[in-house]
C-alpha cells in the first residue's frame, strides 16, 4: 500500500508484547481486518489493542496520539481509547507503537444499514466539544490543521489523476467555490482531523466511541466536518451540521476539504486499497450531490 511500509507480521507482534509488556504475554493475539492506511491493529485478549504504524514516519504521529487521550478524555461526550502502555522501536521494528483500551462494537465502515440521524446529532456533538476542550498551546498544527488553500496543489493534481472516473470540471468547480467562501480566522481549535467511518464505533444503532487520534491536533476547525460527507448521506448531512454548530460558510469550506481528501486518497489507494477507495468514491459522489442539491 505504501512505498517503504513495514513489514508486520503475528509472531513480530508477539515478540514486542511479550519482550516490552511482559505481563500482558499471555494474552491471545489476533490481527483485526481493516482498510486502514496509518496503522495495523491487533487484539489483545479481550480489552485491549496493539497499535503499530505501517510506516515509520507515522511514529511521531502516534507519540502525540498518547500524550492527547488522556488529556481530552473528560472533555468529550463520548467514550475514546485509553493509552495502557507505548512501545519502543527495536531493530526489528524501527517505530514506537501502543497498547490501548479496545472499545466494543462496529464501525460505521462495516455497516451503515440504518438511520443514521441519531449517529449525526451525536458526532456533530462531538466536533463541538473537540472546539471547546482545552489543551496545552504548544501542539504545532499538522496538515488536516491547516487553512483550505494550502491543499490548492495537491487537490488539483489529484482531481487531474481521476479524471477517468469523475468530472473534473464538475470537482473544480466545487473546490473554486469552497475556496471563495469567507476564509477562516485563524482562530486554532482542537480537532480529531480523521473523523471517517471506520473510527466512529456504533453499538445498538448509536454511536458509542470514537477512535484513533492520531491525525487529533490544534488547527482549522473546519477540518472536522468533512464527516458531513464521508459519512452521512443528504437525509441526515444538515443533522451533523446544526449540531456541529457550522455556519454556511464553514460548510462550503469543509465540502472543500471532503473533495480534496477524497480526491486525494481515490488518486493514491485505488490499485492497493480497494476498501478504502470505495469510501472515497461514495464521498465524491455525496460531494458532487450536495453541491447540486441533489440526493443521492
Amino acid at each position: 500500500m505504501h512505498e517503504g511500509q513495514l513489514e508486520i507480521s503475528d509472531d513480530l507482534v508477539h515478540d514486542l508484547v511479550v519482550y516490552q509488556f511482559p505481563r500482558l504475554s499471555d494474552l491471545q493475539l489476533h490481527r483485526v481486518p481493516s482498510d486502514g492506511t496509518v496503522h495495523a491493529i491487533y487484539r489483545l485478549g479481550s480489552e485491549l489493542a496493539v497499535r503499530l504504524p505501517l510506516l515509520e514516519e507515522f511514529s511521531p504521529a502516534l507519540i502525540r496520539e498518547t500524550q492527547l487521550l488522556e488529556l481530552l478524555a473528560p472533555q468529550l461526550p463520548l467514550p475514546i481509547p485509553e493509552l495502557v502502555g507505548l512501545g519502543e522501536p527495536t531493530v526489528r521494528y524501527p517505530a514506537s507503537w501502543s497498547i490501548v483500551t479496545w472499545i466494543e462494537g462496529r464501525t460505521l465502515a462495516e455497516h451503515t444499514d440504518f438511520d443514521l440521524a441519531g449517529v449525526a446529532a451525536s458526532l456533530g456533538e462531538f466536533v463541538a466539544a473537540m472546539r471547546s476542550a482545552r489543551g496545552p498551546g504548544e501542539i504545532s498544527p499538522n496538515q488536516r490543521g491547516r487553512p483550505l488553500e494550502s491543499r490548492r496543489e495537491g487537490t488539483i493534481q489529484a482531481i487531474a489523476e481521476i479524471a477517468d472516473e469523475f468530472d473534473s470540471v464538475a470537482l473544480h468547480q466545487i473546490w473554486d467555490a469552497a475556496c471563495s467562501a469567507e476564509k477562516w480566522d485563524e482562530v486554532r481549535t482542537w480537532i480529531h482531523g480523521d473523523l471517517l467511518p471506520g473510527n466512529l464505533i456504533t453499538v445498538a444503532d448509536e454511536l458509542s466511541a470514537v477512535i484513533d487520534f492520531g491525525e487529533c491536533s490544534i488547527g482549522n476547525p473546519t477540518h472536522d466536518l468533512i464527516a458531513g460527507w464521508w459519512v452521512f448521506t443528504a437525509s441526515t448531512r444538515s443533522i451533523f451540521k446544526d449540531a456541529a454548530g457550522a455556519d454556511d460558510d464553514a460548510w462550503s469550506r469543509a465540502r472543500g476539504m471532503a473533495l480534496s481528501g477524497a480526491a486525494g486518497a481515490l488518486a493514491y489507494y485505488r490499485e492497493t486499497n480497494p476498501g478504502f477507495s470505495a469510501v472515497a468514491r461514495r464521498t465524491l459522489r455525496e460531494v458532487v450531490a450536495d453541491a447540486r442539491g441533489l440526493a443521492l
